[in-house]
């Protein structure tokens, strides 16, 4: 039987494929075995041991030497101190201290001072006062009264307005013709205050008997709100005739009025139309309209 050489080319071409897909299989079971067999080697290498670590010695610690103690003769007599039976005497009571204070404020001024101005217009008055008041007295002070006359002949006919104490508004009290300033630190000797008020002065019709807005005379003590005199305690008898009962004082006020004032023992100096200035040094002056 003839073959045909283009399926005899044919027949070699299936062969060579055949051959070749043999070998390729071949080659894959031998790397396939070759693996397989350093994996198993890999296992079955053993795990190195691990070393035991020394430990240190223990240290032995000396046990302590223990001393024998003398035993005390049946004979012997213990020797102690006397107890004493006296009772220890109470500690003393410790001392209280005194409530801190500031230091003393020291007044420049030998006495009080009085500055303001007055103006007077037919039965009506208005005026302002700055009182710079020492305490020279011995006793601490903790409040500062001052007499209203006005208030002593017709009650009510003098109002205060404003009131302040060292530039703080006050809280003041009326009863009758005293007026008290509660202070807000307490005014030791030798110290000074300074109140400040704004008051109105009603006269009434025929004026104030010795205090008259029409009369011939007009004290200014009469008008102007005066410090009380402290002697053992605030004297609070406000009596009009007593007006110059009252602490020494230097006086310098303006005063506005139709009629030109005089004092008893001060100055006055004319300042312009209607005003006029009143100084007096150490003294409670008897101011007058003539």
């Amino acid at each position: 039987m003839t073959i045909s050489p283009r399926r005899r080319r044919k027949r070699i071409r299936i062969y060579t494929l055949a051959g070749a897909a043999l070998l390729c299989i071949l080659a894959g079971l031998l790397f396939y075995f070759f693996k397989r067999e350093q994996a198993l080697q890999a296992v079955s290498v053993p795990l190195p041991q691990p070393t035991a670590t020394a430990t240190p010695m223990a240290t032995v610690t000396p046990t302590a030497t223990i001393t024998p103690t003398a035993v005390p003769s049946p004979s012997a007599v213990p020797q102690t101190s006397p107890v004493s039976t006296v009772a220890p005497a109470a500690s003393p009571a410790p001392v209280r201290s005194p409530f801190p204070t500031l230091p003393i404020r020291k007044s420049v001024l030998e006495r009080s001072l009085y500055q303001g101005s007055l103006s007077i217009v037919d039965d009506q008055a208005r005026g302002k006062l700055s009182l710079t008041y020492v305490n020279n007295g011995v006793e601490t002070l903790y409040a500062i009264y001052l007499h209203l006359y006005p208030n002593a002949m017709v009650p009510g006919s003098l109002s205060i307005k404003a009131a302040a104490l060292d530039g703080v508004q006050a809280y003041y009290t009326l009863d009758g013709a005293m007026l008290c300033l509660p202070l807000i630190n307490e005014l030791r000797s030798g110290e000074s205050a300074r109140i400040y008020l704004e008051f109105t002065v009603q006269f009434p019709e025929g004026g104030f008997g010795a205090t008259s807005s029409e009369g011939t005379e007009l004290s200014l003590l009469g008008i102007f709100p005066t410090a009380a005199v402290y002697e053992n305690g605030w004297i609070s008898d406000t009596t009009p005739e007593q007006v110059d009962f009252a602490p020494l004082a230097d006086w310098r006020v303006v005063i506005a009025a139709a009629q030109a004032p005089t004092f008893s023992g001060g100055e006055v100096e004319q300042l312009g139309d209607g005003r006029y200035l009143c100084t007096a040094r150490a003294a409670v002056p008897e101011l007058l309209f003539s």
